[in-house]
């Protein structure tokens, strides 16, 4: 009992000091999941902008595509002479 009342102010930081590691590890491994779920919609909506603009852009394809088979059916009307 004579090292207790003899030590007793470290004892009580030793123990401070493992519940603020003990808190703070937690408080780190709490943020560690919110960025990886913050990362994960991230990507989710960087993914749907980038379907948007490919499905824009398979859009426009296509109108050109129909564009020149139309000025290539045009070209070969006017050569046959209709």
């Amino acid at each position: 009992m004579d090292f207790v009342s003899q030590y007793w102010e470290q004892i009580i930081f030793i123990g401070a000091l493992i519940i603020v590691a003990t808190r703070l590890r937690e408080q780190v491994t709490e943020c560690r999941r919110d960025i990886d779920e913050l990362t994960r919609r991230n990507t989710y909506a960087e993914t749907v902008k980038l379907r948007a603009e490919f499905d824009a852009q398979v859009g426009n394809l296509q109108k050109q595509v129909s564009a020149l088979w139309e000025f290539c059916n045009s070209m070969r009307d006017r050569q046959n002479g209709k």
